[in-house]
């Protein structure tokens, strides 16, 4: 199990990824992956800020490319950032609007995430 060894993205990664603990991620099930989260193979790393950490994954049951949101070690060890999340993700998945992406799904473990839509193009910024 990944946990039982702190992996590390190396600077080698892009700049997102240099310094960033991924060992709440299972080991690669694909090659070129950056690890598993339950059903989800991490293709890559889109983003991250103080709450969370935003991926690029495959939906190994679905067979579809998603996103996911984890909240960092950090946030998901406090009980009010936690309930936070998951009141955020409730709120998301009730908005049906073109301007807005779908949720798919959202769990609890090894760390709260958030699964929704994936979809391509460039930052806002």
């Amino acid at each position: 199990k990944a946990s039982d060894v702190t992996r590390v993205a190396s600077v080698e990664d892009s700049p997102l990824e240099s310094d960033l603990d991924l060992s709440f991620l299972e080991p690669p099930t694909v090659e070129g992956s950056l690890g598993s989260l339950c059903h989800y193979d991490i293709q890559e790393l889109i983003g991250r800020g103080g709450c969370g950490i935003v991926f690029k994954a495959f939906d190994q049951r679905l067979h579809r490319i998603v996103a996911i949101k984890v909240m960092t070690p950090a946030m998901a060890a406090t009980s009010p950032a936690r309930k936070r999340f998951l009141r955020e993700a409730r709120a998301t998945a009730a908005i049906r609007h073109e301007n807005v992406v779908n949720i798919y799904a959202v769990e609890e473990a090894p760390l709260p995430f958030l699964v929704m839509e994936y979809i391509d193009g460039k930052t806002l910024q």
